[in-house]
């Protein structure tokens, strides 16, 4: 699980609460931390990205969670992946 954080300036840095969010995924809820590809947090505001589509229960608790260290937004994304075609 990738965890990144930027600023309004545009400056990349991990961050503390990330590390303490990531670790609270991990451990109260270790079914989604397997499911989630990136939490990015932009002065803020929490993204979610999924590998698959989360359940109602991960989604509360991790917004629950978030709500803790900042009350702002949390939006989650399910990624899709594509494959390309070759022709031969």
């Amino acid at each position: 699980m990738l965890t990144v954080r930027t600023s309004g300036l545009g400056a990349i840095h991990n961050d503390e609460r990330l590390r303490l969010l990531r670790n609270n995924v991990e451990y109260l809820i270790p079914s989604a931390s397997s499911k989630i590809f990136k939490l990015h947090d932009h002065k803020g505001d929490l993204s979610v990205y999924w590998f698959s589509a989360p359940k109602y229960a991960e989604i509360k608790v991790l917004n629950e969670l978030w709500s803790h260290f900042e009350p702002n937004e949390v939006i989650h994304f399910e990624i899709t992946i594509l494959e390309k075609v070759i022709r031969l």
